[in-house]
Formats: structure tokens, sequence, C-alpha cells
């Protein structure tokens, strides 16, 4: 028992944060008073050090802490044995007669997703704070968390309000890729890219946004603390409110590196552009580059009937459901299309950002996905995991190309004396030359313009070409333009 921090004789009392977001605490200076509340039983008189406690130690658990804020049950009639093969605290702790390990459960309204019924034989079931205000009345610091606004973090650990842990890799035995379970996946460069650990500014998206607002002391009208950035389509959700939180990702470029380093600064090449809609052509429709980008992408969709398995029982991947579901791009286009048909308001996509707003249709599932696809079918699906598809395509994506093939056919004509100078007279009138081709005409921005100002603090440029300080921090009137490739078509 050397070297344990919790011991059979200790008797453990403990604050819990009432809202239950650890990362209110972690990221603020200062913690007011009243955020941290009694756990359930601190109050409660007959912990003693010669009887069985009613405030229980927490549970080493493959070197993970419980919360001991789970530890609920009625101690008075749990006797005997810890754990039979992990013995960490004596003979006299606790059975498991109250849930694994000792510890009780929440109630199915209690818990990270209400009615999640999560597989009490693992260590990953999500703690949810319970918390008392007397020594009789109990609240759950689950009323607080009303968005989804929780994280799926890697492998068995347990969900719960995380900032969104990047690919890392093969690193200390936390692989998230597996052939099997407890055989990880060897890496190979299939599994790399350039942008693997920060493949774009969604990856934020598990940030807090009330760390000054939502860490205030407990009232009874205190309003929910549990809520991050909003880069995903949610109605109700604060986030969606203008502005929406997803214009934050404009404040952010990332350059498109895969197969090779495509983009130069200030440049969209490479990129794909979301108003694949030709005006006035409409009967024309070039969606193909959508399409590509979302073919390799898929949807984490976990249902909510999944909860006693998703994090893992089988013996194999093949007894594994597979919660990385691929886009049905008909389907998905749906929400493109009605964008462009829009009757008022910008019918067009302004940022590149906007896709956050869109939804992305699995295979299966038909556009719009129902109000209940994710609030209820498939609630286990956590903030981050559910963003993750916005952030790899934000990204790749453009609202103003960069590039255009112009494609022209130029002809020199020779009037016929007696004709009129003004009008052609077809079978009088000659063709002398044509030709035919076509050219790539590329749009850039030039870094080292010394004309172009200081746009973060709208300072700088040249006043002389530009009186109107609007038109100084118009980036379109710094756009230069350069021939790409030209191409003759001689039959």
């Amino acid at each position: 028992m050397e070297g344990n921090l919790i011991r059979p004789e200790d008797t453990l009392r403990t604050l819990v944060p009432y809202h239950g977001d650890y990362r209110l605490l972690a990221g603020s200076h200062f913690v007011p008073l009243g955020v941290f509340q009694p756990s359930l039983y601190y109050f409660n008189g007959s912990n003693n050090r010669s009887g069985n406690p009613k405030v229980l130690p927490p549970a080493l658990v493959s070197g993970i802490m419980k919360s001991p804020d789970f530890w609920t049950g009625n101690a008075s009639t749990q006797t005997g044995s810890f754990m039979a093969n992990n013995n960490q605290f004596g003979t006299s702790v606790v059975s498991a007669t109250a849930g694994n390990w000792g510890f009780y459960f929440p109630p199915a309204n209690q818990r990270l997703v209400p009615g999640a019924n999560y597989n009490t034989n693992s260590y990953n079931f999500p703690d949810t704070p319970v918390f008392t205000l007397t020594g009789a009345s109990t609240l759950s610091a689950s009323s607080y968390q009303l968005y989804g606004d929780f994280d799926n973090p890697v492998v068995t650990l347990a969900d719960g309000p995380y900032i969104n842990k990047p690919d890392e890799g093969n690193i200390l035995g936390w692989d998230p890729y597996y052939i099997a379970v407890g055989k990880p996946m060897e890496m190979t460069p299939t599994f790399f890219s350039p942008a693997r650990i920060m493949p774009g500014p969604g990856m934020l998206g598990s940030l807090p946004v009330k760390l000054w607002t939502g860490n205030t002391a407990y009232t009874a009208t205190n309003p929910s603390a549990w809520r991050t950035l909003l880069f995903r389509p949610q109605s109700g959700h604060p986030g969606a409110s203008a502005p929406a939180d997803h214009l934050l990702l404009d404040l952010f470029w990332m350059p498109v590196v895969e197969p090779y380093a495509i983009s130069d600064p200030l440049s969209t090449a490479g990129k794909i552009n979301m108003n694949y809609a030709m005006a006035p052509f409409s009967y024309i429709r070039r969606a193909t580059g959508i399409v590509s980008a979302l073919r390799s992408e898929r949807v984490v969709v976990v249902p909510l009937a999944k909860a006693n398995a998703y994090k893992g029982n089988g013996s194999s991947i093949a007894a594994t459901p597979t919660y990385r579901q691929p886009i049905d791009e008909n389907e998905t286009l749906k929400g493109f299309d009605a964008r462009f048909a829009a009757a008022s308001g910008p019918n067009i996509f302004l940022s590149p950002s906007e896709i956050c707003t869109l939804d992305m249709i699995p295979t299966g599932s038909t556009y719009p996905l129902s109000s209940t696809f994710w609030s209820a079918t498939n609630s286990l699906t956590g903030d981050n995991s559910r963003e993750r598809i916005y952030t790899t395509l934000q990204t790749r994506l453009t609202t103003k190309s960069n590039t255009f093939t112009v494609h022209y056919r130029v002809q020199v004509l020779k009037k016929a004396s007696g004709t009129s100078a003004n009008q052609w007279v077809e079978g009088k009138d000659i063709v002398a030359s044509e030709s035919r081709g076509s050219t790539l005409i590329e749009r850039y921005v030039d870094p080292n313009d010394p004309d172009i100002p200081d746009f973060a603090t709208q300072t700088g440029g040249n006043s002389s070409r530009f009186p109107s300080l609007s038109d100084r921090m118009n980036i379109d009137n710094y756009y230069r333009f350069r021939v790409v490739q030209s191409r003759k078509f001689a039959p």
C-alpha cells in the first residue's frame, strides 16, 4: 500500500464544482467563492474512522482516479473485498453491490448524456458531480450541461469536459488507431499528414466561452455555465446567434499542403469554391469539387443506444460497430442548393466558415436531418466529434476562386467595299484570321506591395492612391493578375 494517496483508514470529504465544467476552473485565474460546493454526504455526521464511512474514498482503477462525488451509495450495508483482482484498499472498504467498484451510478436523468445506459462494468462512466446545499437536498451538475458541449476523448477514456486532444499518434500507449482491442496499429504514411495535429482552427471548438460569466457562485437561477464555441449547425445554441461563433474561423488561414504544398501567401490556390452555382447558367452544375472534398470525409455518429458498448467491448475490430459514417453527397448538396435558391438574404456563401451551418448527411439519412438526430438519437456524439468534419473541410474551402480559365475565340475581320462600316454582312465581309485557345489567369496579392496597409490596426497604406480609408482597407483593390498558362487550339 506504500505510495497510495488514499488509504483504507481514510475518510474523504470533498468539494466539487457545481457546474461540472472543469475547463472553467483550469482556465480562470480566480475561482470565486461559491463555485465549489460540498459533495454528496459531505454533511453526514456518520463519517468516522472506525465504522463504514458513507463518504467513501475514490477508486484508483488502471491509474485513473474516479471522482469522489460518485461515491454516493449507502455504505452501512456494503462489506467485503473491493476488487478481487485489484484490491487497492484492503478487504473492508466496499463491495460492488451498488455498482462496479462500489460507486453509485447517477440516475438516468442526471448523467452526462441523459438516458445513456453506460457500461457499469467499465471505468469510462462519465463524471457528473452531485452536490448538496443542505444535509438533505442534492443537485446534479447535469442541469448545467444543456447543449451537448462535451468531448469524446481517445480510446476508452470517459467522456467529459476536455479541450479536444489533437491527434498525436502513437505516444504513451494512447494510440487512437487500432486493428483490434489492445492492439495499436503501426503508423504508416497513410496515417500521416503535415496538418495532423492541427488540421484547422476548428480544433478550438472545445474551448469554453464563459470563463468570466460562467465561473460564478452558485445561485438557484444561475444560467448554464457549460458551453463551448459552436462550429457546427445547432439551432438554439447561443453560439448560433449573430455574430455566429463560426466567423472566428475567418481570422485564421490554413494552407493546402496535400498532396504537396499548393497554397501561396494570400492565395486560395488548392481550395475548392463552395459557390459552385454558375449565374446566369443555372442549368450547369459544377459540384464535382465539393463532392471530391466530401468523398474523403466521414461523419462521427455515436448512437445513444450504444452507450453500453461504444467505448469498446469487442475482441476485434470486426466486433466493434463503425461510428464513422460516409457522407451521402447527394443529400448533403441539397443544403448547398437550398442556399443558392434562397429568395431572401445572401444566396451565396460569403465565408468558408459558413460550411459550419450546413448538415453533413451520413449515409442512410436524408436532408434535412431531423431535430432529434443529434439531440436524442445520437446524443452520445461529443462536441469535438461533431465538429471534426467541419474542421477538416473549412480549411480546404473558399468562396472566392483565385484562378480562372478564359476560353477565347478571336477573329480579325475585313470589310468588303460597298458595305456599311458598322455592320457585318455575311457572305461579303471576310474573316481574315482566327485564333482559338484558353488562358489560365491567377488573381493574387503581392505581400511585398508597399501600398498594403496594416488591416489589423487600420493604419498605413497609400493615402494618395486611395484617399478613402474604406478603399485602403478593401483587399480587392490590391489584387493583381498574372497569366499562368496559355494554350492554343489549332484544328
